[in-house]
């Protein structure tokens, strides 16, 4: 059994388990922070997140449209079941006009490249009309002060 400790003992053993609980919750933080961050995950497992990316990737994309040419028997079968489906001219035009991949790709870089474009050339005019205001501003008189005399006289 322990002797009876001090009150200094106490107070001395106090503060190092605060310390040790202070280090222990600052490990927790960053540990929690770390696994929070999606960049730990592409560092740590780099091919598994490929992966999951093409998986998702394939996920997206929607399926083909099947398109069927029935003959006037399985059309009478199909209506005879409820099973026919007819859709307007404009629907069917709008999912033959549906992008491919390459499409996409190329409708998103290109929207970049306006972006990018659009952006430095904001930033060319505005340096170029911030430069002409501050040599317009040089170049102008400043007026003197009002030294009094008749109203309209400033001279």
């Amino acid at each position: 059994m322990k002797q009876e400790q001090t009150g200094e003992e106490i107070l001395r053993e106090m503060a190092q388990i605060r310390c040790e609980l202070s280090d222990d919750m600052e490990g927790i933080v960053s540990g929690a922070q770390a696994m929070a961050d999606w960049r730990y995950y592409v560092r740590t497992y780099p091919w598994a997140c490929v992966g999951i990316a093409a998986a998702i990737g394939y996920l997206a994309v929607p399926q083909r449209l099947q398109v069927m040419r029935p003959t006037a028997k399985q059309l009478a079968e199909l209506a005879h079941q409820e099973q026919l489906v007819i859709e307007p001219e404009s629907v069917q035009r709008q999912r033959v006009r549906k992008q491919g991949l390459g499409d996409q790709l190329f409708s998103f870089l290109a929207g970049l490249a306006v972006r990018g474009a659009t952006t430095y050339i904001g930033h060319q005019l505005g340096q170029l009309f911030g430069e002409q205001a501050a040599k317009s501003s040089q170049e102008q008189p400043q007026p003197g002060p009002y030294r009094g005399g008749a109203p309209g006289n400033f001279g």
